[in-house]
C-alpha cells in the first residue's frame, strides 16, 4: 500500500500512517518521568541513555501493561519490556 505523499506526515523513515498500519500495539500514554545517564560501552566509547516512564490510559491496539519503561540509546529505541 502506497500513500500519497501530500497530506501525510513523515517521521524517520517511513510515513507515521504506514507505523500506525505496521505496529502490533498503539498507545495513549503520559510521560511521568524521564532520567538521563552516560553508560561506557565495551568498547570503551561513552554513550547517552534517555529513559522514559509512561502510564498508559488507554490501548487503542492491541493489549499490554498500564506502565511501560522505554530506553532511548544514542538514536536508537529500545523497549525494555
Amino acid at each position: 500500500m502506497q500513500f500519497p505523499y501530500h497530506g501525510y506526515i513523515n517521521y524517520g523513515d517511513a510515513l507515521i500512517e504506514r507505523k500506525i498500519i505496521w505496529s502490533d500495539t498503539i498507545v495513549r500514554a503520559t510521560m511521568t518521568s524521564i532520567a538521563s545517564e552516560v553508560v561506557t560501552r565495551t568498547s570503551g566509547e561513552y554513550s547517552a541513555v534517555l529513559k522514559f516512564s509512561l502510564n498508559v490510559s488507554e490501548y487503542v491496539k492491541g493489549t499490554g501493561p498500564f506502565s511501560i519503561v522505554a530506553v532511548w540509546v544514542d538514536g536508537v529505541l529500545f523497549d525494555t519490556s
